[in-house]
């Protein structure tokens, strides 16, 4: 079961690998590689600043959302934040980020696997890179299915494309095993240790997913699950009651980085978007919605905000509707028919 955990030092250990996720609102996100240095709390975090190659440090932008993920304890932990300032001191550049007001956290087993269908590339040093595909995966493990035979206790790399646009980019593993499958091979490939930041990275996916489904199986979820998203409790609170009224089944998130998290976790019918949130507006975070591939034909509303031709904006960015007035929102959807 996931948690939102606001009294979190007990988590921080200096030295810990972490991923920082950064581009939240920009058509491209970057994952990159580092690790806690030390803390300040309810002041800031202070992490190694990322490289984006040997000897490249990555420049922040001040303010620009960030999300940092990490395992600790058999739990995939990520918390959103943003950067305060940095340094580029040669021997050791440091980042420092906003304490976060809560993380959250989800509990994984290293044996927990996954089926999926995901290509990949593999890489090894006795031949030229083969292309292949990933039915299913942990933390500490995967499956491969390969035309050509690898030998028992090869040394691979494996490069892929999580299906929530996390890229695992040289995974280093160890061929456990080999059997035939149809017209090739399926190789049983053991993850080494010591890559916390792209264990994170599956971990967090694998859990979240397994969290998912078991929501999804809960009895008594016959509603409308409707995603509403909204930095403000009274506004949130009377759409809420109104949605539930109609019988549908609120899911709620504070921001847009917490709304891309509880999107994965329940697979809503609808998202009902407030543009005024704290860190991004709501015609953005619709946006980067829609460019994921699993959620590009999701029910979108916009309301809040008064700025001119913003529902012609939101149409145009691929909101059904934009919505002035709070109290209507739940009638103008629900009141006639329900969307698919």
């Amino acid at each position: 079961m996931a948690q939102v955990v606001k009294e979190f030092d007990a988590y921080l250990h200096v030295g810990t690998m972490v991923l920082v996720q950064i581009g939240l609102g920009k058509p491209v996100s970057r994952r990159l590689r580092s690790a806690l240095r030390g803390w300040r709390h309810g002041q800031f975090v202070l992490l190694d600043r990322p490289e984006l190659s040997p000897g490249i440090l990555y420049d922040f932008e001040i303010g620009h959302p960030l999300v940092i993920r990490f395992l600790r304890d058999g739990l995939a932990c990520a918390f959103d934040t943003e950067a305060i300032d940095w340094d580029s001191r040669y021997q050791s550049p440091s980042l420092r980020v906003k304490w976060p007001a809560s993380m959250q956290c989800v509990p994984f087993r290293k044996s927990e696997r996954l089926r999926l269908r995901i290509p990949c590339t593999l890489h090894t040093a006795q031949g030229p890179d083969m292309e292949a595909e990933i039915d299913d995966v942990s933390s500490s493990g995967c499956r491969v299915r390969l035309s050509r035979r690898l030998e028992h206790g090869a040394q691979i790399r494996l490069s892929f494309s999580m299906p929530d646009g996390a890229i695992i980019d040289s995974m280093e593993a160890t061929v456990r095993n080999v059997t035939p499958a149809g017209k090739g091979f399926a190789a049983g490939c053991e993850f080494k240790v010591g890559q916390e930041a792209l264990e994170s990275d599956l971990a967090f996916f694998i859990s979240t997913t397994f969290e998912r489904q078991r929501i999804d199986l809960q009895p008594g979820r016959s509603g409308t699950r409707v995603l509403l998203v909204d930095s403000a409790a009274e506004s949130t609170k009377r759409l809420k009651d109104h949605l539930e009224g109609f019988g549908c089944e609120v899911v709620q998130a504070q921001n847009a980085v917490d709304a891309l998290y509880r999107l994965r976790m329940s697979s809503p019918a609808v998202a009902i978007i407030n543009h005024e949130l704290c860190d991004l507006p709501g015609l953005e975070l619709g946006r980067i919605i829609h460019q994921h591939r699993d959620f590009e034909r999701l029910s979108l509303y916009l309301y809040g905000g008064r700025q001119p031709g913003l529902g012609e904006a939101a149409k145009a960015g691929g909101f059904f509707a934009h919505f002035e007035d709070l109290d209507e929102i739940a009638q103008r959807i629900f009141g006639q028919a329900k969307p698919d």
